[in-house]
């Protein structure tokens, strides 16, 4: 990705489902629900600057170290592939929680 540009990534989950588009964004932008949906605050800053979601069913706290504290360093490449698999682990964790 270009400095200054916010990445879009699809993702892929289901053979028999189109692809989301996952990118960084702030709960009220547009094309994100505006009621009933769980809101999951994955860094301390967004935790504490946003004590309020509007519309969600339920805030969640699961903070994340900022993996960019590692940007323009020889371990960039390793702590981004670190945070990626913690979160996704414990994501398919909450999920596995969710199905049950």
């Amino acid at each position: 990705a270009e400095p200054g540009k916010n990445p879009v990534y699809l993702v892929q989950y289901s053979e028999s489902a189109p692809p989301l588009r996952a990118f960084s964004k702030v709960y009220n932008q547009g094309g994100n629900p505006t009621e009933k949906y769980l809101a999951v605050m994955t860094c301390a800053q967004a935790d504490k600057n946003c004590p309020v979601v509007e519309g969600s069913s339920m805030r969640v706290a699961v903070p994340y170290v900022d993996p960019k504290e590692s940007d323009e360093k020889p371990e960039e490449e390793a702590t981004y592939n670190e945070r990626c698999k913690q979160i996704a682990t414990e994501m398919f964790y909450c999920m596995s929680l969710v199905k049950s």
